[in-house]
C-alpha cells in the first residue's frame, strides 16, 4: 500500500510492483515492491523485509542494459560517504569538569563495498524511474529553508532602492520555481512543496483578498499532495487507489454517519485531486476490491434501487434502523418523517436519507403515507 511519509513535503513519484536489489553484482533482495518519493527509495517484499535509502546518500546514477530473456534493465546507484557524529565518552574523573568536554566531531564513513547498488526492473518503468529520481536529487526537497534568511545590514539593502531590489529578486526566484515546475509532470511533482508554499503566500496577498473565490479554488485543487496515477502505479493502480480513498474518506464518512454515495465521493475526491481526475469506472473498481483487501470500509448496493454507497465496516444497519425509529418518536412526535428531515437530523445527503427510509420500509420497520402533502414514513406497529 502507500508508505508512511516523513512529512507533508514528501511526495510519491512512482510505484514499481516488481523490482530486485543488488549489492554490487550480487542479488540481495528478489522481486519486491518499490516506491520512489521526493526524499527516499522504499522497498518491501510484503512480508518481513522493509528497506529505505534516502536520496541524499546517492552520489550518481547510471543505466545498465539487460539482455532479452537473460537479465533485466538496471539502474546503478553509486553511494556517497555518510556523515556521522562521533561523540566522545566522559570518564568519572572529568564528569564535573565541563571544560574538558570536546566538541562532537563529524567523520565521513564510506559506503559498504563495492560502494554501489543496482535496482533491477522486471517491468518497463526504469527510464521513467531514473528521470524522476535524478530530478528529485537535483531539487533536494528534503532541505527545509528558513522562513526568513538572516542578512547582514548593508546600505544597498536600505531604503526604497533596497526594497525594490529585494522585490525583484524574490519575483525572479518565484518565476524560476514556476518555470522549472511546469517543464513536465515529473518536475511539477518534485516541486510540489515549493508550489504549495508559493500558493499559500499568494493567498495571503492583497490581490488574493480581492479575488478570494479564485484563489480558494486554486488551493482546494491542491488537496491531495500525492495522488495515485496510472503512470506511476502501473498494475497496482486500483489497489493503491483503494488505499488512498480509505485514507482520504475515513474522517468524512464518520462525520456523515458512516455512509456516502459513490456519486458524492466521485465529486468530493476528484475536487481534491485537482487535474489528476479519476474515471467513474476506476473509482468503482477500487471500491469493489476494498472488502478483499480487509479495509475499514466496503461497497454496498441497496437492493431495491441499486444505489451504490461506501459504508464503514463498523456501520450497523440494525442500529441505524433503531436510530430512525427513535428520531421519529423523539424529534417528530410520531407524526412521521420525510427524507429532508432525516437528512438534516443525520447530517447526510437527501438521496442517502431516502435510501435508508426505503431500506427500513423494505425490512418491515416502517410504513409509508403517500399523501398530497408528500411522502412520509411512520413506525410499522
Amino acid at each position: 500500500g502507500n508508505p508512511q511519509l516523513l512529512s507533508q513535503d514528501e511526495v510519491i513519484l512512482q510505484h514499481e510492483s516488481d523490482l530486485s536489489i543488488y549489492f554490487g553484482d550480487s542479488k540481495k533482495y528478489r522481486k519486491g515492491k518499490c516506491v520512489l518519493t521526493t526524499h527516499r527509495i522504499l522497498w518491501t517484499d510484503n512480508k518481513k523485509e522493509r528497506h529505505s535509502l534516502h536520496l541524499k546518500h546517492i552520489k550518481s546514477c547510471s543505466t545498465k542494459s539487460g539482455f532479452v530473456g537473460m537479465s533485466s534493465p538496471k539502474i546503478i546507484v553509486n553511494l556517497n560517504n555518510r556523515e556521522v557524529v562521533e561523540r566522545h565518552t566522559v570518564n568519572n574523573q572529568n564528569k564535573q569538569n565541563y571544560g574538558n568536554l570536546q566538541q562532537p566531531k563529524i567523520i565521513h564513513v564510506p559506503p559498504p563495498k563495492p560502494g554501489y547498488m543496482m535496482l533491477s526492473f522486471h517491468t518497463s518503468g526504469r527510464d521513467s524511474f531514473l528521470k524522476k529520481m535524478e530530478k528529485a536529487i537535483q531539487t533536494k526537497a528534503w532541505y527545509k529553508k528558513q522562513e526568513e534568511e538572516k542578512r547582514d545590514f548593508t546600505t544597498k539593502a536600505a531604503g526604497i532602492r533596497g526594497l525594490i531590489a529585494e522585490n525583484k529578486k524574490r519575483q525572479a526566484q518565484q518565476k524560476k520555481v514556476v518555470n522549472e515546475a511546469f517543464e513536465d509532470l515529473e518536475s511539477l511533482m518534485v516541486h510540489a512543496k515549493q508550489m504549495v508554499s508559493l500558493a499559500n503566500r499568494l493567498a495571503a496577498s492583497t490581490e488574493a483578498k480581492e479575488q478570494a473565490s479564485e484563489f480558494d479554488s486554486m488551493l482546494q485543487g491542491m488537496g491531495i499532495m500525492s495522488p495515485v496515477t496510472k503512470s506511476a502505479a502501473g498494475s497496482e493502480y486500483h489497489t493503491l487507489l483503494a488505499r488512498q480513498l480509505v485514507d482520504f474518506l475515513l474522517k468524512p464518512l464518520k462525520r456523515c454517519g458512516g455512509m456516502m454515495t459513490l456519486t458524492d465521493i466521485y465529486c468530493f475526491y476528484n475536487k481534491a485531486r485537482g487535474t489528476q481526475l479519476v474515471s467513474p469506472d476506476d473509482l468503482l473498481q477500487a471500491c469493489r476490491i476494498m472488502g478483499d483487501l480487509n479495509m475499514p470500509m466496503r461497497l454496498k448496493i441497496f437492493e431495491k434501487s441499486g444505489v451504490m454507497v461506501l459504508q464503514l465496516n463498523e456501520f450497523n444497519e440494525e442500529n441505524q434502523r433503531k436510530k430512525i425509529l427513535d428520531l421519529i418518536e423523539r424529534k417528530c412526535d410520531n407524526k412521521g418523517i420525510d427524507e429532508l428531515r432525516l437528512s438534516q437530523l443525520l447530517n447526510i445527503s437527501i438521496n442517502l436519507a431516502r435510501e435508508q427510509l426505503l431500506n427500513a420500509e423494505h425490512k418491515g420497520f416502517l410504513c409509508r403515507d403517500d399523501s398530497p402533502e408528500g411522502l412520509k414514513f411512520y413506525k410499522n406497529i
